[in-house]
């Protein structure tokens, strides 16, 4: 039996994609974070952060995007925010170019090391939206982390089923780990709910279907 390696002990099923992660380009690197050699891995259409609905926020006309921050479909996005150390930057990021782009780390499944820290965050995006910038978040696909702190924006506009509100419009996947609803319930004030990945009964798992598929390949989308 093939014994397995580091990644795959520690990620499971997303050890290939960390592993595209390091050639996103299939050329060993050498494009660098701003090439222009087309990957591999450009074709995401059917990848589920592809077909991620904007998010309309509670009683508000305000909306907010999010997906994967390796691959973000919203190309035309003022902001980006990502929450996966793979975060592919362009030249936005850059403080003499128009737009922002931003890193906040948050681990795999995991939850904020610094609460604190991800509220003002939270503050920040908020005031971006009001002031009508158009804002995309993402992680890897779009779930845990990004959906963590969209449930987190949904509760600051007063839905304490925040949870459930973000999975009824934006994916029903978001928010997959146990410990991000704790986090949600502790620091926010949001309903508990399970985690999208929480473990359930085999029916379960075959009548959710594609909910449970490992997300397989990332691009980058800034060479579509």
């Amino acid at each position: 039996m093939k014994r397995k390696n580091l990644d795959d002990v520690i990620y499971g099923d997303r050890a290939a994609v960390r592993a595209a992660k390091l050639d996103l380009f299939g050329d060993g690197g050498a494009s660098g974070s701003f090439g222009s050699k087309s990957s591999k891995y450009d074709d995401f259409s059917g990848r589920c952060f592809a077909g991620h609905p904007a998010l309309k926020l509670p009683g508000s006309e305000l909306v907010v995007y999010g997906g994967s921050c390796l691959t973000p479909a919203v190309k035309d996005a003022d902001v980006y925010i990502g929450f996966d150390a793979g975060m592919r930057f362009t030249e936005r990021h850059w403080p003499w170019k128009k737009g922002r782009e931003l890193l906040f780390k948050v681990p795999d499944m995991g939850i904020p090391e610094k609460p604190e820290e991800y509220k003002k965050l939270l503050a920040w995006t908020r005031k971006q939206l009001d002031d009508g910038k158009k804002v995309h978040c993402g992680c890897i696909g779009g779930h845990g982390r990004t959906g963590m702190f969209l449930a987190a924006l949904v509760a600051s506009f007063g839905e304490k089923d925040a949870v459930s509100y973000v999975r009824e419009h934006y994916c029903h996947k978001a928010v997959e780990s146990r410990s991000q609803i704790q986090f949600l319930c502790d620091h926010f004030g949001v309903k508990k709910v399970g985690g999208s990945k929480e473990k359930q009964p085999a029916a379960s798992k075959k009548a959710a279907g594609e909910r449970y598929q490992p997300v397989r390949g990332h691009g980058c989308i800034w060479d579509a």
